[in-house]
């Protein structure tokens, strides 16, 4: 990050955002991503062995995989059917129901040909009877905390466990309307700008409120027939 000349390299070939922001799956991703800086690490344990133990166990990985994108228009461009397939022998060999899954964590960089590719894959691989009612919540953490490139992966690995952990869906920052070829609607796919759980508590306090209010006019109605 302190190396002028990585900046000036990547600068010249219009490889960073012009904002410094990531607006990940948004309108104004039109141009390249924006560089954030931090470490994270995570311990891994056969889950027989964490009990065991007694250790805090923050999530569980049931699976993973590895491909290679073949031949795309660049070195920046990926490919949405190699990432769809991945996601699809992933699922198949841990036995997992891809329309269980409620919330799919993204490399969304916030550029302009990527996401829109990548969101793609992932509607291929994950979009199966999704619904209005029942969409598939997507997001990236690189709009939080920008791209940590050699630790974008396990940022977003935490981040998905922490997600699990709090019961909640992360926000993603720097987000208004999606970009034009993102179709959300047509994929039942929604990207969140605030927290769900607030959004859930919300409804259940009404919920509640309307309950009561519905035993308070029973009552009511119970005295005067009386």
């Amino acid at each position: 990050m302190l190396n002028s000349r990585d900046q000036i390299s990547l600068t010249s070939y219009r490889l960073l955002n012009d904002a410094g922001k990531t607006f990940a799956f948004d309108h104004r991703a039109i141009s390249g991503f924006a560089r954030g800086e931090g470490a994270g690490s995570i311990v891994l344990k056969p889950l027989n062995a964490a009990i065991r133990d007694g250790d805090v166990i923050r999530a569980v990985i049931h699976n993973s995989g590895v491909n290679q994108d073949g031949k795309t228009n660049g070195i920046t461009v990926p490919n949405g059917r190699a990432q769809s397939d991945l996601i699809k022998q992933v699922y198949a060999k841990a036995g997992l129901d891809p329309a269980e899954c409620g919330f799919s964590e993204c490399h969304g960089t916030g550029t302009k040909v990527g996401d829109p590719i990548e969101v793609a894959g992932i509607h291929e691989a994950l979009g199966a009877g999704r619904s209005p009612r029942s969409p598939l919540f997507i997001g990236s953490v690189k709009s939080n905390v920008g791209h940590l490139e050699g630790a974008s992966g396990i940022v977003s690995v935490i981040k998905a466990a922490m997600m699990l952990e709090k019961g909640m869906l992360l926000p993603n920052a720097n987000f208004e309307t999606a970009n034009p070829n993102i179709p959300l609607n047509e994929y039942n796919m929604k990207v969140r700008n605030v927290l769900i759980a607030m959004i859930v508590t919300i409804v259940v306090l009404i919920v509640m409120i309307m309950m009561v209010i519905a035993i308070i006019n029973v009552i009511i109605i119970r005295k005067l027939t009386i």
